[in-house]
């Protein structure tokens, strides 16, 4: 799979966006929410740039993974 830096600008951007909207939330159960959102969006990030630097991902369903 080829590289694409636009696919990957926009992937980097929504996440910084949705880590930067966390900050905005009002409540606690908001801030939960796009804490969860965020995280989700780093990780497809990290699995787009897996993807097409070595052309295969972790295929992990089962276990649930962290950002540490």
């Amino acid at each position: 799979m080829s590289n694409d830096p636009k696919l990957l600008t926009k992937a980097r951007e929504l996440a910084a966006q949705l880590a930067a909207d966390v900050n905005q939330a009002s409540t606690r159960l908001e801030h939960i929410r796009l804490t969860a959102r965020a995280n989700e969006a780093a990780l497809l990030l990290q699995d787009l740039e897996k993807l097409l630097t070595t052309g295969e991902i972790d295929d992990e369903e089962d276990e649930p993974r962290s950002l540490s």
